[in-house]
């Protein structure tokens, strides 16, 4: 299983042992997303699901 598939299935067990609004759910999106992009300046494309 690739790295990016156990993120999201943590993320699933998580969700299903306490459910969250959509709100929580949108500010955690937002919170990933803009580490993510902090992360752009690294060379490798996956360096946001690489990084330690």
């Amino acid at each position: 299983m690739m790295r990016e598939e156990k993120n999201v299935n943590n993320l699933i067990e998580l969700l299903e042992e306490k459910p969250v609004t959509n709100h929580e759910l949108h500010l955690v999106i937002d919170y990933v997303l803009e580490i993510i992009d902090n992360r752009s300046w690294m060379e490798d494309k996956q360096a946001y699901v690489n990084y330690p």
